[in-house]
Order: structure tokens, then sequence, then C-alpha cells
């Protein structure tokens, strides 16, 4: 998974407040991954580790070159319902670095430096988390 960006130069932004997010998780004996090459785990309602974000420059050749954010945290700007896995819903935390982009060239999506997991968007007590202690 891969976030494209317009270009090399593109710096990443500072949240200036809570960014709310979507990932598809794989569930695995009561822990919840991500379902692509890294495999981290996430735990409601905890700040995963700090991840640098790198972008990787790849040229096709005959002018197609792509800028791409291999590491950091790839998360969706809208949830996507027609996918078969879990649905969760995520935070990235005022004051952290991202960017935003395409995902795949597919999707909005971010990718960012920190995130926090808030819990599957089909129960209620993960919006109760996001108002209570994230909406400001």
């Amino acid at each position: 998974m891969c976030l494209n960006l317009k270009s090399a130069e593109q710096i990443p932004e500072i949240a200036s407040k809570n960014i709310i997010c979507f990932k598809d998780l794989d569930e695995r004996e009561g822990s919840y991954f991500a379902q692509h090459y890294l495999h981290h785990e996430y735990f409601v309602g905890e700040l995963n580790e700090p991840m640098e974000l790198k972008i990787r420059i790849r040229d096709y050749g005959a002018n197609n070159i792509s800028y791409e954010v291999k590491k950091g945290y790839h998360s969706s700007v809208k949830c996507r319902l027609e996918k078969e896995n879990y649905k969760f819903l995520f935070i990235i935390p005022k004051g952290t670095k991202y960017f935003k982009g395409l995902i795949n060239n597919s999707h909005e999506g971010y990718t960012s430096e920190q995130i926090i997991m808030l819990g599957s968007i089909f129960k209620l007590s993960t919006w109760w988390r996001y108002w209570k202690n994230y909406r400001k």
C-alpha cells in the first residue's frame, strides 16, 4: 500500500486538529492488524509508536514517475464499506506530521507518523470514545 503524491517536493502537513480517518484491519486471536506488509498491531485508545515518513521516487520510464510515501501509517479519508475487512475508526492526533494523497492512485488517504485506533465503526462505544475525547 502506497500513498501517491504530486511531487517529491511535497512536504508533510502538521495536523492543526485531530483528523478522523479509517482503516481496514484483520482480526487474529483477539488482536487487530493492518493487512498490509508491515502488519502493525493496533489497540483501542493507544497511540502507536512514531514512524518516520519516507518518500520513494519510482521511475517507470517514458516520463512515468511516481512519488510515494512508503513508510508511515496509511489510512483512508472515507470509510469504504464495499470491502470485506473489519472497519475501524482512527484519529491522526493534532500536531502529527502527515501527507494527504491517493492510496494506490485510487482513493483519498493519509500517511501519518502516528495514529490512534478508536474501535470498530459498528460499535457505539467507538463513537462515544471519539465524541468524549477527540472531537475538539
